[in-house]
């Protein structure tokens, strides 16, 4: 069943937008999660490392992000922002 959005609602209405990319373009993706939530959006990004060295993480741990990561990529989300490429694609 389809709702109708009348354009008012449609203005007040968030976008969820997921932000992807390599970790060596961390600034950029904190820059782009910070401008996109302060326009009104809902943001889905990366996760960020808090350990030094990758091998301080257990296999347990990896894991579990790699499984958030992959949930998050098949999130029925709007927009999809690949900071690599530097583009802004709608799903």
């Amino acid at each position: 069943m389809r709702v109708k959005i009348s354009n008012e609602q449609r203005k007040i209405l968030l976008k969820v937008i997921t932000i992807c990319g390599s970790l060596k373009f961390i600034d950029e993706m904190k820059y782009y999660a910070d401008k996109l939530e302060l326009d009104g959006n809902c943001v889905l990004s990366v996760i960020y490392p808090t350990k030094e060295n990758k091998d301080d993480y257990t296999k347990d741990e990896i894991q579990s992000f790699a499984i958030a990561h992959i949930k998050k990529l098949n999130c029925p989300t709007q927009y999809l922002l690949s900071i690599k490429m530097d583009i802004l694609v709608r799903q």
